[in-house]
C-alpha cells in the first residue's frame, strides 16, 4: 500500500512578530511494514532547515524565523509504502528491495487515480450531513448527542453506497469492469 500525507499549517499573527522559532515532528518513521521514501518540508517566510534525531529515534526538524513576518506557513509532504512490505518480507522473506521495486512497477494509473477521487466523495458526504444534521439540531445537549450519532449513522451508510458507485464507475472507466 503507498502512502502520501501532506500537512499544512499557517499561523497568522494580529500583527508582525519578530521571532519565530519551531521545532516540527513531520516526517513519518521508517521501521519494518512502513518506508517514508520521499519528505520535503518548506517554511514560507523561507528560512534554513536543521534537523536531528531524537532519544526516540523521530526525525525532528527545526528553524528560526528572526526578520518581521505577519504569517508563517509551514507545509510537509510525505510519500512511502506501508502494510505489504511487513507480510512480504516478515512473514514470506522476501528481499525488501525485490519488494519495492516490484510493488513500485505494479502501480498503475488507475490505482492512483481511484485511491485519490474516493476520499473526495467521503469528505464532501461526511461534511454535507454533518452540517445537515448540526443545523437541524433541536433540544439542547441532548439534541446534539442525538445528531452527532444520527450524522455518523447516515454518513456511514451513504459512504458505503457512494464507494461502491464510485468503485464501479472507475473500474468500467478504466477498463476492468
Amino acid at each position: 500500500m503507498f502512502y502520501a500525507i501532506r500537512h499544512f499549517t499557517r499561523y497568522r499573527y494580529s500583527r508582525s512578530v519578530w521571532q519565530s522559532m519551531m521545532e516540527v515532528r513531520m516526517h513519518p518513521r521508517s521501521e519494518g511494514n512502513q518506508r517514508c521514501f520521499v519528505f520535503q518540508l518548506s517554511v514560507n517566510p523561507s528560512a534554513r532547515i536543521f534537523g536531528y534525531t531524537d532519544s526516540y529515534g523521530n526525525l525532528v526538524h527545526h528553524f528560526d524565523l528572526p526578520s518581521r513576518h505577519g504569517q508563517l506557513t509551514i507545509i510537509s509532504d510525505a510519500v512511502g509504502i506501508a502494510g505489504g512490505a511487513l507480510v512480504s518480507v516478515a512473514l514470506l522473506g522476501l528481499n525488501p528491495t525485490s519488494y519495492f521495486h516490484t510493488s513500485y512497477r505494479a502501480l498503475h494509473y488507475a490505482d492512483v487515480v481511484q485511491g485519490l477521487t474516493k476520499p473526495l466523495f467521503s469528505g464532501f458526504i461526511i461534511a454535507t450531513i454533518g452540517c445537515y444534521y448540526g443545523l437541524n439540531t433541536k433540544g439542547g445537549t441532548q439534541g446534539v448527542g442525538r445528531a452527532t450519532t444520527q450524522a455518523v449513522v447516515a454518513s456511514s451508510v451513504f459512504i458505503i453506497v457512494v464507494d461502491f458507485i464510485v468503485s464501479r464507475a472507475m473500474l468500467f472507466a478504466f477498463g476492468q469492469g
